[in-house]
């Protein structure tokens, strides 16, 4: 698994940045060997989504798929998003299952 992350900055701009250490922490991490993935997005094409969240999956089926819902602060109790349903080939449905979030 390689992750990727870079801070920079100007150390002329912000010179009480400048150290020999950086950490950054991550929560929540899903990793996964297919490209299948479920994902809740803003708007119902997926293309215009300006907001994505991949869901976690608990089970897959030819037709069908189960996720635990889980949205971070991209997302607020009773926003209106949609479902999008990426497969191992990486298609996706580009017009997305719409839900009200409890």
């Amino acid at each position: 698994l390689l992750i990727g992350h870079q801070a920079a900055w100007a150390a002329d701009a912000c010179p009480e940045a400048m150290t020999d250490k950086a950490f950054t922490f991550w929560d929540h991490v899903y990793a996964d060997n297919t490209p299948a993935r479920i994902e809740i997005g803003d708007s119902a094409d997926r293309d215009s989504c300006t907001r994505l969240e991949i869901q976690l999956p608990t089970s897959w089926a030819y037709g069908s798929a189960e996720f635990i819902l889980r949205f971070g602060p991209e997302f607020a109790a009773d926003d209106t998003v949609w479902v999008f349903i990426h497969t191992d080939a990486d298609s996706v449905n580009a017009e997305g299952k719409g839900m009200v979030l409890e």
